[in-house]
């Protein structure tokens, strides 16, 4: 059996997840939360990023390279495109997105206690929250200017994934694929799907009631974009299917 090593709520979790659904490929996911992660990691000689994936064959981390085990087509995803979503995109929502729960501590403390999957690793999450994200805010550098860079840099992506979209029904060409699917997972942090984290995260347990008004606004301005609005569209349609 597969062994999935995850942050629950990270959305490059979500990508490696939902890739592995898709692709029909067995798994058990084992899901801390952030720095606790490296619980799970550290002491099997891994490095500091999750995904990680444990196969019968060995050992595959990362998001796309677990997308790729998963499926195949993506190992020859259109570079240009590619590179906009996995940097720039996977890392101004995170930033984003923690800015603001950070400003709701009790938002935050709930959203570290969905991480884990066990009961007494989100108990732990819970109670640790106020040093987990003192530890996000200075190694993700988060503070007013970086969250609002990262909300720039979100407009911008979304732009360009909008005007590819203007022209073709997808990302990937005539049909849902590899680019729709990197897309989506590492979009949601910025219009929070409901079935954002099937399989693993209790149903719309990722909601807008987790952030503070002003984020609440951006997030509905998001969603009428036309990247926002595939992105969900991509959750509704795909999220479940094979």
């Amino acid at each position: 059996m597969n062994h999935l090593i995850t942050i629950g709520v990270s959305h490059y979790c979500e990508r490696a997840r939902w890739a592995l659904q898709r692709a029909g490929l067995p798994f058990e996911e084992t899901a801390y939360a952030p720095l606790i992660h490296l619980r799970g990691t550290r002491l099997k000689g891994y490095g500091q990023q999750v995904p990680i994936l444990e196969t019968r064959d060995g050992v595959i981390e990362g998001s796309d390279k677990i997308q790729a085990f998963a499926d195949p087509a993506a190992a020859g995803l259109d570079l240009d495109i590619a590179r906009s979503i996995e940097g720039p995109l996977g890392g101004a929502t995170r930033r984003w997105t923690y800015g603001y729960l950070m400003q709701k501590p009790a938002s935050f403390r709930q959203a570290m206690g969905l991480c884990s999957s066990s009961s007494l690793g989100a108990k732990g999450a819970r109670l640790g929250a106020p040093v987990i994200a003192a530890a996000i805010r200075k190694l993700l550098k988060i503070d007013a200017a970086g969250v609002e860079r990262s909300r720039a840099k979100i407009d911008q992506v979304f732009e360009a994934v909008g005007s590819i979209l203007k022209e073709q029904p997808f990302l990937s060409g005539q049909e849902f694929g590899a680019l729709d699917l990197a897309f989506a997972s590492l979009g949601a942090p910025a219009v929070f799907p409901s079935d954002y984290g099937a399989g693993f995260l209790p149903p719309e347990s990722v909601h807008l009631e987790l952030l503070p008004d002003a984020a609440k606004d951006q997030v509905r301005r998001w969603r009428e974009t036309r990247a926002g609005q595939h992105i969900l569209t991509s959750y509704a349609t795909h999220r479940h299917s094979g």
